[in-house]
């Protein structure tokens, strides 16, 4: 079913000199008290180090009304903007429709949230680049169900996140045919399919200005093929990091030392509380997903 509420909490500031030109988009499809502490823990570091935060609200069912007055409190009223979903569809109608009509041949359990995932930042970008300031270099998206130690503007300023890469994912690589949503797409070459897990992620701009000139001409794909498979395909000289991948010290762990990305990942509220502790005691900042509560 198609969301029915879009929400976008804004708000941009100077970039103090010397610190790294970026932009998070922080997107929640559920408001609990851990995602909304969490929003206002990202505006913050975001401010203090002069970048720009978004949060977008896409949520799989309406949330309560509490929930959102509490969101909009924890942030300020002033940087909520409530979207209904026909803004979306106002701003971006070709992919819109071109997905719609592909439901069947996709999937049988075809759902908005999870094929088009990537609606909530392309739909913002769309709407509001020509108003971004100039600093702007590169967006990040951060999913609700991922959290971080320490400071966000550390994890971002890692010494391998630097300009040379267009894309930043997680486990980016070539898909083989068999993966489940190999064929969620009407335009990439069959053996060829690039993807990557997206529970934070970088774009640079030029690479969101391809795969929106992309949606225009009527071409889509499963959110997880879009940022790898855009960059492979569309843009020249585009270049994918694989810096999350490595054993480097912004990937979080969980408590058993895995690599705690993963899409099948999960951290219940014990073990994060070990882990915060760990990496205050160690003054390490870290990404950790999934965090579903």
């Amino acid at each position: 079913m198609l969301p029915s509420l879009i929400a976008v909490v804004l708000l941009l500031s100077v970039p103090h000199e010397g610190h790294a030109k970026h932009f998070l988009i922080h997107k929640s499809s559920a408001l609990t008290g851990r995602v909304i502490e969490d929003a206002k823990r990202a505006k913050q570091q975001m401010v203090d180090a002069g970048g720009g935060y978004r949060h977008v609200y896409w949520p799989h069912e309406r949330t309560g009304q509490a929930m959102t007055s509490r969101l909009g409190t924890d942030i300020g009223k002033d940087n909520l903007l409530v979207m209904t979903t026909q803004v979306g569809v106002s701003v971006l109608p070709k992919a819109f429709e071109m997905i719609q009509d592909l439901q069947d041949e996709w999937s049988s359990d075809f759902s908005w949230e999870v094929d088009f995932c990537d609606a909530p930042e392309l739909v913002l970008y769309q709407k509001e680049r020509d108003f971004l300031p100039e600093w702007v270099e590169y967006i990040w998206v951060m999913e609700h169900t991922t959290t971080w130690t320490g400071d966000l503007n550390q994890i971002m300023g890692f010494e391998e996140f630097d300009d040379e890469w267009d894309w930043i994912g997680y486990r980016v690589q070539r898909s083989e045919p068999e993966w489940y949503h190999a064929k969620k797409h009407n335009w990439l070459p069959e053996k060829v399919i690039w993807s990557s897990l997206q529970p934070i992620v970088r774009y640079c701009r030029r690479l969101l200005d391809a795969i929106l000139t992309n949606l225009k001409d009527g071409k889509v794909q499963f959110c997880g093929m879009t940022g790898a498979s855009t960059c492979r395909h569309s843009l020249k000289d585009c270049l994918m990091s694989l810096a999350f991948d490595s054993q480097s010290p912004v990937t979080g762990r969980d408590t058993d030392g895995r690599l705690a990305l993963n899409w099948d990942a999960e951290i219940n509220t014990s073990a994060w509380e070990l882990i915060t502790a760990n990496d205050k005691k160690l003054q390490l900042s870290r990404v950790y997903s999934r965090l579903n509560w």
